[in-house]
């Protein structure tokens, strides 16, 4: 990364950081939870429609669904990757910084299968043997992204492990502004 770059993506982490975001956290919150009931109401459709099924619910009950079920795809997303970090390493971590690899895990995945959904609802062509090969390359691709995603959240998780150096009352705030602010010196 050359300088210029990551003294724009220091400046941006840095004011994020020294204001108050909870509000924007909440509609980051409130715009995946959006998209992925709206994935989910998609599949809902493409259900109904391959059992051949009419839709019957109310518009009210079928956001409700789609809200519920979304909810817990999100945590199910949020637990498997819990699970796989804390118990697929030899060295057992602490759990203390898990929470923002993990954040990051599941944002991350979320705008991939995002774009996942937007390229099967408009793009893909399952009318074609090239179309369906070209499915199948595109779910390989999704697993490769999602393993990147995953070690990468990962990665962010050590990182903040050993700018901890042991000390168990710093936040990962703090420690996220500790290793912004020591890298800029850095470089």
């Amino acid at each position: 990364m050359t300088h210029p770059t990551f003294t724009a993506i220091n400046a941006a982490v840095e004011k994020i950081l020294a204001s108050d975001s909870t509000v924007l956290i909440a509609f980051a919150a409130a715009l995946a939870l959006w998209e992925v009931s709206g994935a989910i109401r998609a599949i809902m459709d493409a259900l109904n429609a391959i059992v051949g099924a009419e839709e019957t619910r109310a518009a009210p009950e079928r956001f409700a669904v789609s809200i519920l079920l979304a909810v817990a795809v999100i945590a199910l997303i949020a637990t498997a990757a819990f699970v796989v970090a804390r118990f697929a390493p030899v060295e057992r971590r602490g759990t203390r910084w898990a929470s923002v690899g993990a954040t990051v895990i599941v944002v991350a995945s979320l705008v991939e299968s995002a774009i996942y959904a937007w390229y099967l609802e408009n793009v893909a062509d399952f009318k074609s043997a090239s179309g369906n090969l070209l499915l199948v390359i595109t779910i390989l691709t999704y697993f490769d992204i999602s393993s990147i995603v995953f070690l990468v959240g990962a990665e962010l998780d050590e990182m903040l492990r050993a700018e901890a150096g042991g000390e168990s009352n710093l936040t990962a705030h703090a420690l996220i502004r500790r290793a912004f602010s020591r890298r800029a010196y850095s470089h």
